[in-house]
């Protein structure tokens, strides 16, 4: 870090490189990069954004600017001419009747016009999007080279059942361990066949907004700090209308009571194995599938396939158990679940870490409005506003429960899925597990159908046949249930007024049906 000046803008970079500040400052600026390495690699990203501006006019707009109207006329005879007729007249009135003639005005008119385009086009579509990919390079950068460290993430949600939370990030293909880091939304954004970026310069910070075209995440925020690119808050918008918000405090806040505020401790971005766990693993040894079913079972066994943030993967001939947000009584419950299993690596952080923090594994709910004219007149059906709200919590955290068993069963047949080559013991424990969670589902289910039937058909509601079957395999049915039952959830919290927008009566008798339908289904293929 020099001592001369603080770290340049990206503007002054720019100039810099240009040369187009004046000489002491040029000289300053220099001096300045020899000694920090972070402004040297922001040098270098700029330099790369601009080699790939300049390839983008040289190898698209060039390449696609169309022909000219017409061929362009041989003018010889007509200055000829024009030399004859006018041997007294100005230079300037001359040159003016000749870019008044009609081929040669709308030639230039034509080639204005491509120009002003082609700026445009690049100004308000292409630049954001470099921008965009530019900061995110540079922030990765900075990460890489900045010592991990873990930290307090406040969060804020629209979702009720916040067990939900990782598996929403999963189906969207974006990061659920590290959803507040520059690495993760960089990896989703890549993977976007569609998208359209904004980049917006804020007092101290940088702040990237990503719209995807297509998926099941609409619109991520990611905000950096400007001095260091470090993430500090990022949004994330789902399509089902849900929102994450995680924003980083740099000190715990407490209430009056002395308590820890309401956040959680993340780990650091780079997490490794901790090297007594690589000692205890025989070198050149390799996870095979079974080992992963018993890592998968055990978790089963102490519940934390139901809600608990924890990832199983294979990865570099080990069966990788990870996750953030775990308490440390559950982080050595499942230590000791899992310790007799073979090529097992757990990737927590360390419990000393967490409890030196004082921090407690949190959410912050938001609920938004309620009060549509369904929704009144269900409230008239029960017999006031306390009834209302009495009934709205029993039903809704019953739907928790349930999506946490439809999560649990589209995990096993994502893990393992169709295909899969798998002994036959395996396969009867894998089959078992996913019966297990069936025989629960299938109760609460019913349940709910017995507590809301009756108040739907009170409200008009007519009963529906469910979907007939057209999966062949229950891993694709596994899949059925799931859509189906997140239709329902959604349904289901739109009448109760969690999201504020009440459907008809029908549609959600129709989205239990179609539930029942996938869950005869997957019985059937299970047993």
């Amino acid at each position: 870090m020099s001592g001369v000046i603080a770290h340049p803008e990206d503007g002054q970079l720019l100039r810099y490189l240009d040369g187009e500040l004046p000489g002491g400052e040029s000289r300053r600026l220099r001096g300045h990069l020899e000694a920090c390495w972070e402004c040297r690699a922001a040098v270098e990203e700029l330099e790369g954004a601009i080699a790939g501006c300049v390839q983008y006019r040289k190898n698209v707009l060039q390449a696609y600017l169309p022909a000219a109207p017409m061929p362009w006329a041989d003018l010889s005879d007509s200055f000829a001419r024009i030399d004859s007729e006018v041997g007294a007249g100005s230079w300037w009135a001359r040159l003016g009747r000749v870019l008044a003639a009609p081929p040669v005005r709308f030639a230039m008119t034509a080639a204005a016009a491509l120009v002003v385009a082609a700026g445009l086009y690049y100004q308000f579509h292409e630049t954001p999007s470099v921008q965009a990919a530019s900061l995110l390079k540079r922030a990765v950068a900075v990460a890489a080279n900045r010592p991990a460290a873990a930290r307090q993430i406040r969060i804020r949600t629209s979702v009720r059942n916040r067990a939900v939370i990782p598996a929403m990030f999963r189906e969207a293909r974006y990061n659920a361990v590290q959803p507040l880091s520059a690495r993760s939304f960089q990896d989703w954004r890549e993977g976007l066949r569609s998208k359209t970026d904004a980049v917006a310069t804020m007092e101290g910070q940088y702040q990237i907004r990503t719209t995807a075209a297509e998926g099941d995440l609409a619109v991520a925020r990611l905000t950096l700090r400007a001095t260091d690119l470090h993430p500090v808050e990022g949004r994330f918008e789902f399509r089902n209308r849900e929102w994450v918000e995680y924003e980083e405090i740099s000190d715990a806040s407490t209430t009056d009571g002395g308590t820890p505020a309401e956040t959680r401790l993340e780990g650091p971005m780079r997490q490794a194995v901790p090297p007594s766990r690589q000692a205890a693993l025989p070198s050149g040894s390799t996870a095979s599938i079974s080992e992963e079913l018993r890592v998968v079972a055990a978790l089963h066994e102490i519940g934390a396939d139901l809600g608990d943030p924890v990832e199983v993967s294979l990865s570099e001939g080990r069966v990788v158990v990870s996750g953030v947000g775990v308490t440390p009584d559950r982080q050595r419950e499942i230590r000791r679940a899992l310790e007799d299993i073979p090529n097992v690596s757990v990737q927590f952080p360390e419990p000393g870490v967490a409890g030196a923090t004082g921090a407690e594994t949190a959410v912050e709910v938001e609920t938004p409005a309620r009060g549509s004219a369904l929704q009144a007149r269900l409230e008239q059906q029960l017999g006031g506003r306390a009834e209302f709200e009495r009934f709205s919590a029993q039903v809704l955290d019953r739907m928790e429960s349930a999506m946490a068993r439809v999560h649990a069963i589209r995990s096993l047949a994502q893990h393992f899925p169709e295909g899969t080559q798998i002994p036959a013991a395996d396969e009867a424990r894998l089959r078992e597990m996913t019966r297990s969670h069936l025989a629960v589902l299938n109760g609460q289910v019913s349940d709910l159908h017995r507590t809301l039937a009756p108040v739907l058909a009170s409200l008009g509601g007519r009963s529906a046949q469910g979907r007939p079957a057209t999966s062949r395999s229950w891993q694709s049915t596994a899949e059925d249930l799931f859509q189906a039952s997140r239709r329902l959830e959604v349904l289901m919290s739109g009448l109760l007024g969690a999201s504020g927008e009440g459907r008809a009566p029908s549609e959600l008798l129709a989205a239990f049906a179609d539930v029942r339908s996938a869950l005869d289904d997957l019985d059937g293929l299970v047993q």
